[in-house]
């Protein structure tokens, strides 16, 4: 949901889990229960937080089309209560849904809520040109061709209710539609990850839990010439940015390597970052060239137990990706992302945790691990057939997988062989253990603990701090109020690294922002040893500064 025009970038209001309970709860809900989310306390404290945004950005404006990209299922109860609000004030407003949710939707399920909701349309499956076909029809009357269109008398005139982009673009189509105009993204910090499209689908799409390849229409994949996305980053290069993200389920050895060795023939200096599979096509001198062209990865490991690895039909086993990391550390990949499953059917503690030990053995080459618990979804092959991996689905489960409203609902289910709640929760914690070990040696020299469980500022004297400047670019003004202003702090790095600040301690920032600084200056400023224990407290435990 992104009110401010911009595709991609991500707002998290994870600040406010405990305040909004009831919206990570409940996902998509039957449409005879949806009335009773807009009158809850959640719904009053959502609309009050972003009154005056939909008022300057939408309604001043006259904004004839409004569009909600929902990636999460979390998201689609609070874009409907901000779609209502905005119905309510733009009688005439044209609010069309989009983004994964709604590809995963079912067809009927989306025709029943727009005839009983102030959404209008709804564009599955890639959206720019349906978008821009409904903009022509919206504003200047032109019909709309697009096959697989759904037709609703809701109005006295006929309304697009669901497109289907059923339609496989060209290459220069893809190319056309894959850029952010200027006037939307000047605003943005240079440091911002600038998205760039490098295929749609999976080229190995046969793991038996994903989910993911039902979000392309024909579960083929396409990736784009490497000519258009080098285009793509000069593109934004010349605007000044640097940093930039491909989104691909997974980048694959040779295309990668074009891509790499592209960027080097034309002393292209950026950051890029992509996500890999363990791939046995990637050798030494590609990884190297990759690493030379300034790329880091987030890996698709899942589990280093070959029981695990199995299930999940990942395509590999351990002595397999022991051989694909030793790539990763002989060409000095560094700064990379692994990511984890916790929870598979029928793998047990000790498994789980035979796998965070050969975690720990990689921690030069990657410095966050990102760990989620295993979901059952309707459409993988998991799903499709859980006797197959011993999943007994529970009762209620089995009422979920047959009113699901499409393919987006979790399962639920009971694992005889598998761990408990308790125990998937507790594996969570010692990752999280983990990577709050790996900040602290890289962010803060080792010093996080030391500061965190000071009771005076005897022995901090001598640390020097400097604020992130990429952390404080992306303080967001939550209150309206000048006297008394507040920000929450969006962390890149894990949503738990978001803080609230004080008016008090953003005056300090603004004075210490673009210089060294120990805890002696944060006394001056604030007048009160404790005062200052405090501020940094926060600072470091919100990951706004650096150690230097």
């Amino acid at each position: 949901m992104e009110i401010s025009g911009i595709r991609y970038t991500r707002i998290y209001i994870d600040i406010f889990r405990e305040v909004f309970g009831v919206f990570y709860k409940n996902k998509i809900p039957a449409l005879n229960d949806i009335e009773t989310y807009f009158k809850n306390h959640e719904a009053r404290i959502l609309k009050d937080l972003l009154k005056d945004q939909i008022q300057k950005k939408i309604i001043d404006r006259g904004v004839p089309i409004v569009g909600f990209s929902i990636p999460f299922a979390q998201q689609f109860i609070p874009a409907l209560i901000l779609a209502y609000e905005i119905k309510n004030k733009m009688h005439d407003v044209h609010i069309c849904f989009g983004g994964p949710v709604i590809t995963l939707l079912s067809d009927q399920y989306l025709k029943d809520l727009i005839r009983t909701s102030p959404i209008d349309s709804c564009v599955k499956y890639d959206g720019e040109i349906p978008l821009l076909k409904l903009l022509n029809f919206i504003l200047h009357g032109k019909p709309i061709d697009e096959p697989n269109c759904f037709l609703s008398n809701k109005s006295s005139v006929l309304t697009p209710i669901v497109f289907k982009s059923f339609r496989v673009r060209t290459a220069s189509q893809r190319h056309k539609h894959n850029r952010l105009q200027k006037k939307n993204i000047k605003q943005l910090p240079m440091e911002t990850p600038i998205p760039i499209a490098q295929s749609t689908g999976c080229y190995w799409g046969q793991c038996s839990f994903c989910d993911y390849i039902n979000l392309h229409v024909d579960k083929v994949y396409r990736s784009r010439p490497v000519k258009d996305i080098i285009d793509d980053i000069k593109y934004y290069i010349d605007m000044g940015f640097s940093n930039f993200r491909m989104l691909a389920e997974a980048i694959p050895p040779r295309h990668a390597n074009e891509i790499a060795n592209n960027l080097t023939t034309n002393n292209i200096d950026i950051k890029w970052h992509s996500f890999l599979r363990v791939d046995n096509g990637f050798s030494i001198n590609m990884l190297e060239a990759m690493n030379k062209s300034g790329f880091s990865c987030t890996v698709g490991m899942e589990h280093s137990n070959n029981c695990a690895l199995k299930i999940l039909n990942k395509g590999y086993n351990q002595k397999i990706i022991r051989k694909f990391f030793e790539k990763i550390r002989i060409a000095s990949l560094s700064e990379n992302h692994l990511n984890i499953i916790v929870g598979m059917p029928g793998i047990t503690y000790a498994q789980e945790m035979e796998t965070l030990e050969f975690c720990k053995e990689y921690t030069d080459i990657f410095n966050q691990f990102k760990c989620s618990i295993f979901t059952l979804t309707n459409t993988s092959e998991m799903g499709k057939n859980p006797q197959k991996y011993g999943i007994i689905i529970n009762e209620d489960g089995k009422a979920n997988k047959f009113n699901s409203h499409g393919r987006i609902s979790s399962i639920n289910f009971y694992d005889p062989n598998g761990m408990t709640s308790e125990e998937k929760h507790e594996i969570l914690k010692l990752y999280e253990q983990l990577n709050q070990e790996l900040r602290s040696q890289i962010r803060f020299n080792g010093y996080r603990n030391l500061i965190l469980t000071a009771r005076t500022g005897a022995y901090l004297e001598d640390i020097y701090f400097i604020f992130d400047r990429l952390s404080l670019q992306q303080m967001v003004n939550l209150n309206t109020n000048n006297n008394d202003g507040y920000f929450v702090v969006n962390m890149s790095a894990s949503r738990r690294h978001q803080v609230i600040i004080d008016k008090k301690l953003s005056d300090m920032i603004n004075i210490f922002k673009d210089k060294k600084f120990n805890f002696k200056d944060i006394i001056e400023f604030t007048t009160d040893e404790n005062i200052a224990l405090q501020y940094l407290k926060e600072m470091v435990n919100g990951s706004l500064v650096n150690v230097v």
